[in-house]
């Protein structure tokens, strides 16, 4: 440190990051050491806020012990530390005690390591302790009250300290925390660094504009460069290698071109592009640390998990996190309420604080109110948070913003290739793969299911519904339908509780919003009549979903379609079951993926999981159904079989279903999503039984072409086919174990095989012909036929249901 006498004006803050910059601590460290919490720590440096007597003569206590001061001149610097603080704090009127001072600094050798409190082990500072550090916040957001993001500090700590990154990038949604992490993250690393400038981009000041504030800070004094602004990037570049400098750049989105392609820049701010391409490329001794919504083309270009350019993408915030960010609020939760709350908002930020404030203004910082009010209006979004993301929809491409009215209605995650089916050829599958990519990009996307799948935050979902909505309203009052002809509001072949979101989220609030603009329910039923009409004189290819979102909002608002004329009309997607609607005509009508009242096959195989938790069928018209038992949710519908589907099973954790039909394939299904994950064949004829064993590891078939086959799940490779039956094979059965696998055919035999070598262990004959009836009279089976037998109901069961067998 320097004395009194080098320079008075030094602020008390600047003193402060120079002697923890000595000492190697954090301000948490050194907030412990001396008894005070961080925050305060954090407000002196800030200058926001400065210490009194007490924490000040703790604080040039705490430094002597780790020998900070210069040896010959402790009480000088200590006296300039002292004089700083009473220069900026107008309370602080004790002056420096002198003989105080002489007290705690006892005549003796410089400190041992053992003596040395403050010693900790951490890397020497780059830069030499006789320096005198230089920091320039700029606009830099207050970071007195800041709130977790342990591991993300810890990240880009090392990225910028220890590994000396090239260039940073913090990456998020807005309102998500990256500027107050990134002046978090600068606050911690400046005692490294010779230089802090934090600069915000917010104002898009041009590129000009930046370096001639940053050199003027870097270069006091130097006449500006006369090569415009490529000679002022290189003598920015020159700078940056000879003195270590901390430069945070934020809301670098603000600088790109909105409505274009993700990373590329506004005319005439491109440098900024040349900028962070160049210190990425070239060797430095500084760390640009970058915040953005939007990652540019640079960074990604670059960006690696051991490269030089490194790029953070900053989630929400957790529970305890959450509740400590609204803690000034007062705001009164439980254990069920306080994670819905954050859950709802992602752990976004700004949307918590937003949030926050609503409910102590609003619902007396009740939270569980808050959550109720919100279920019975899902669409409520509060308006800080509604400007904050409109501002950031605004910046995309047209296919961009296709693609989350997509995914509002979807509702769940999706694959890129279920997205490009519900674009069409009309966007085809290369602009929506860059569609996609843009979103990512634009942190307006998170992968889910190991990055195979997409879906939106909560609070862009919300945000998107919200705008389908009063888009859709529009349209209706206007006459000029547009939406409604392009993608369907409720899918009606989607999973039963997806659809029933559908309704509730989307149909509902719009059916609400109809009416009070239309003045009457029966004033808005005659404005969907009439749009009817319209469509019905359209030809069938120009009707789109419009018949089909149509008649889903009559149900809604009517209850019922009793009478209602639908002929003539290209119907797509209409939810009609359990839905009245005597006296209605369809004369004419086209119907696709439709759901009606009653199923149009019946069930032909059926099966329930072990736990009795998950019921599954198979029906004559080559259909799947997975239903949860304890509220007879219909998870999934499962399409895939040419012809009747024969037979189903289930594992015992309810998480794989398997089916074989007259088409001679078998298909496995993950239950919960209704994910294919194979098809296999083999048989010549249709499939008469499958099984699973009790660790899902296995799959046995049986067909109509009499063999048996095994096939090993996890690869979909076949292990086996066993012949024997004269006739076809119609039942089939595993252990549990996989070990042994039964099977039952016309030809009246039952056959136990061993699985691992394919062997025949035994033939068991009927009196009959075997079709999974009972068969009697056997006699001399070892405990393992046995039960084998009495999962195939082929003898009669005498005892406890068996444990072993599955199938």
């Amino acid at each position: 440190m320097s004395s009194p006498s080098d320079d008075t004006s030094e602020s008390f803050g600047s003193l402060l990051l120079r002697l923890r910059g000595r000492i190697h601590l954090t301000q948490r460290e050194l907030a412990a050491q001396m008894g005070v919490h961080v925050h305060s720590i954090q407000g002196w440096e800030a200058g926001v806020t400065y210490p009194g007597v007490a924490s000040l003569r703790a604080l040039i206590a705490a430094a002597v012990r780790a020998g900070a001061f210069t040896p010959g001149q402790e009480a000088d610097e200590a006296a300039a530390l002292w004089a700083a603080a009473a220069r900026e704090a107008p309370r602080l009127r004790v002056p420096f005690d002198r003989a105080w001072f002489d007290q705690i600094v006892p005549p003796r050798p410089g400190p041992t390591p053992s003596e040395n409190v403050l010693n900790v082990a951490a890397p020497p500072s780059p830069v030499p302790t006789g320096e005198i550090r230089h920091v320039s916040w700029g606009q830099a957001p207050d970071v007195v009250g800041f709130v977790g993001r342990a591991t993300e500090r810890e990240t880009l700590r090392r990225w910028v300290r220890d590994e000396q990154c090239r260039v940073v990038a913090v990456l998020g949604l807005g309102g998500i925390g990256k500027s107050l992490l990134a002046t978090r993250l600068a606050h911690d690393l400046a005692p490294s660094f010779k230089h802090v400038i934090w600069r915000s981009l917010r104002d898009a000041p041009t590129p000009g504009e930046s370096l001639a504030e940053v050199l003027g800070y870097l270069a006091p004094g130097e006449a500006p460069e006369s090569g415009g602004e490529s000679a002022a990037l290189r003598r920015l570049m020159e700078l940056l290698g000879e003195v270590r400098c901390l430069l945070v750049l934020d809301n670098v989105e603000t600088v790109l071109q909105p409505g274009g392609p993700v990373g590329g820049y506004r005319a005439g701010y491109e440098l900024y592009g040349t900028l962070l391409r160049q210190v990425g490329e070239t060797p430095h001794r500084s760390c640009p640390i970058v915040t953005s919504r939007e990652e540019p083309s640079e960074i990604r270009l670059q960006r690696g998990e051991r490269g030089s350019v490194r790029a953070l993408a900053l989630g929400g915030l957790g529970v305890e996190d959450g509740r400590t960010l609204l803690r000034d609020k007062h705001l009164e939760g439980d254990e069920t309420t306080w994670p819905a709350l954050i859950q709802q908002y992602d752990g976004n930020g700004l949307a918590l604080r937003v949030v926050g404030e609503t409910i102590r203004e609003l619902f007396g910082g009740s939270v569980a109110d808050y959550l109720e009010f919100t279920t019975a209006a899902p669409g409520v979004m509060v308006g800080g948070l509604r400007e904050l993301l409109g501002a950031q929809m605004q910046r995309l491409t047209d296919t961009e913003q296709e693609m989350l009215r997509r995914m509002a209605v979807s509702r769940e995650p999706v694959g890129l290739a279920q997205l490009a089916a519900e674009l069409g050829p009309r966007i085809g599958r290369a602009a929506t793969l860059n569609a996609a990519e843009g979103l990512r990009r634009r942190s307006l996307l998170e992968r889910t299911d190991g990055g195979r799948l997409f879906g939106l935050h909560s609070v862009v979902l919300k945000y998107v519904t919200e705008q389908l909505v009063e888009d859709v309203v529009h349209e209706l009052a206007s006459g000029g339908p547009d939406r409604l002809l392009r993608q369907p509001l409720v899918r009606a072949t989607a999973k039963e509780y997806v659809c029933r979101s559908q309704e509730r989220l989307i149909a509902a609030p719009l059916m609400e919003q109809l009416v009070a603009s239309r003045g009457s329910a029966r004033a808005a039923e005659q404005r969907l009549v009439g749009l009817l009409d319209i469509q019905r004189g359209r030809p069938v290819e120009d009707q789109g979903y419009g018949p089909g979102n149509l008649v889903n909002l009559l149900r809604l608002l009517r209850g019922d379609l009793k009478g209602v004329d639908l002929s003539g009309l290209a119907i797509r997607h209409a939810y009609l079951q359990d839905v009245e609607a005597q006296g209605a005509s369809l004369a004419g009508s086209h119907l696709s993926e439709t759901v009606f009242a009653e199923a149009f096959g019946y069930p032909t195989s059926l099966a329930l999981s072990p736990d009795g938790a998950y019921l599954v069928a198979g029906t004559e018209g080559g259909e799947v159904y997975l239903w949860r038992v304890a509220d007879r949710t219909l998870l999934a519908t499962l399409p895939g079989h040419a012809g009747a589907v024969w037979a189903v099973a289930l594992s015992l954790d309810g998480w794989l279903v398997a089916s074989g039909g007259l088409d001679g394939t078998v298909r496995l299904w993950e239950a919960e999503t209704g994910r294919p994950l194979a098809t296999v064949q083999g048989h010549a004829g249709g499939v008469r039984g499958v099984a699973l064993s009790g660790d899902g590891r296995l799959v046995a078939s049986g067909g109509g072409d009499g063999t048996i086959r095994l096939w090993e799940v996890a690869s979909r490779r076949p292990l086996a086919m066993l012949t024997g039956h004269a006739g076809g094979a119609w039942s089939t059965a595993l252990s549990r174990d996989g070990r042994l696998v039964a099977s039952g055919g016309l030809d009246g035999t039952v056959r136990l095989w061993d699985t691992s070598s394919g062997a025949l262990t035994r033939t068991l004959r009927a009196e009959r012909r075997y079709e999974g009836v009972d068969i009697t009279g056997l006699t001399g089976l070892t405990d393992a036929q046995r039960q084998a037998l009495v999962a195939l109901g082929a003898v009669e069961r005498n005892d406890p249901p068996p444990s072993d067998l599955t199938g």
